[in-house]
């Protein structure tokens, strides 16, 4: 937990904040490469497509693959910022 955090008194409302402010923002690309994946993006990667689209805030790329499978049949994670959800 980070400095600011671990200042925070623990209750049931103080971990549900402190739970949503460790989850990442992210997003698919609307365009597929070549292979037909979308690939999902966090935040803050170097790879961030500008053609994108938002799914959401997730603990984990898991939530977010499932969250971006609604939209696109072949979705995959990105190699760089979303390894534990790259299949390829």
């Amino acid at each position: 937990m980070g400095k600011l955090t671990s200042s925070i008194p623990r209750s049931p409302l103080n971990s549900l904040l402190l739970h949503a402010l460790d989850m990442d923002h992210y997003f698919v690309n609307t365009h597929a490469q070549p292979n037909g994946d979308h690939e999902v993006h966090k935040v803050g990667c170097y790879y961030m497509p500008s053609d994108r689209k938002y799914l959401g805030q997730f603990p984990t790329c898991a939530g977010a693959v499932l969250e971006a499978r609604k939209h696109y049949a072949q979705v995959n994670g990105c190699k760089h910022c979303a390894k534990d959800c790259h299949t390829q």
